[in-house]
C-alpha cells in the first residue's frame, strides 16, 4: 500500500479510488501500468476521462496520490523480462496513437453532422463541447468492453498487457455468462 515511487518496477499496476470516487461515493477505480522510458525514468500509461490514453511522470502521479489518500499496487508473479521492459513504452505510446486517431476521426464526423442540424450556432457550439470526446471509452466503463482504439483505464492496461504478452484472466462474463458485456459493468475492473 502506497509504496515510495522507487520501489515500483515495470510491469506493476497501480490502483487508486479514482477522480470520481468521492462524487460518486462508490469505490470506482482507476489503474495505471509503470513503465520505464528510454532513459530509464519510470513513467506510467493509462486512460483517462477527461484526456484519453497518456503517459506521465510515476513519481509526480504517486506523491499527489498520498496526499490525499493512498493506493495499492499489484505486482505481476512473473514480472516483465527485459525485452517486454524494452518494448512497453513504444507499445504504449503507439496505443496513444491509435487513441489520438480515433478520437480525431469521431470528433470530425460529430463535427459533419452537427454542421447539418438547423440549429442556432449557439446550441450547435454547446452540443459540440457535450459531444466531444477525449478518446476515452465511455461505453466501456459501463458494458466493459475492450473496444479497439479506446479504453478505460483499466482496459488501456489491459490491453498493454496483452500487446507485450501477459496473460490476464478474464473478467466478467456478460448477460448470463455469454460473454455479451450486457449487464456486466466496468467489467475489467472487477
Amino acid at each position: 500500500v502506497s509504496p515510495p515511487a522507487e520501489a515500483l518496477e515495470p510491469g506493476d499496476l497501480i490502483l487508486t479510488s479514482g477522480m470520481v470516487a468521492a462524487g460518486l461515493r462508490e469505490s470506482v477505480g482507476h489503474g495505471e501500468t509503470v513503465l520505464r522510458d528510454a532513459s530509464g525514468a519510470l513513467i506510467s500509461f493509462t486512460s483517462r476521462m477527461d484526456q484519453g490514453a497518456l503517459l506521465h511522470d510515476v513519481a509526480a502521479f504517486t506523491s499527489s496520490l498520498t496526499r490525499s489518500g493512498h493506493y495499492i499496487v499489484l505486482r505481476l508473479r512473473k514480472g516483465l523480462d527485459p525485452e517486454q521492459v524494452r518494448r512497453a513504452e513504444a507499445i504504449a505510446r503507439e496505443m496513444i496513437e491509435e487513441n489520438r486517431r480515433w478520437a480525431e476521426r469521431v470528433n470530425r464526423r460529430r463535427a459533419a453532422i452537427l454542421t447539418r442540424l438547423p440549429l442556432p450556432a449557439a446550441a450547435r457550439a454547446r452540443l459540440a463541447r457535450a459531444l466531444h470526446t477525449s478518446g476515452y471509452d465511455w461505453i466501456g466503463l459501463f458494458m466493459g468492453r475492450l473496444a479497439d482504439g479506446r479504453w478505460t483505464c483499466i482496459g488501456a492496461c489491459l490491453e498493454l498487457y496483452r500487446r507485450l504478452g501477459v496473460e490476464t484472466a478474464a473478467y466478467g462474463t456478460g448477460l448470463l455468462g455469454f460473454g455479451t458485456t450486457l449487464f456486466d459493468p466496468i467489467m475489467p475492473v472487477r
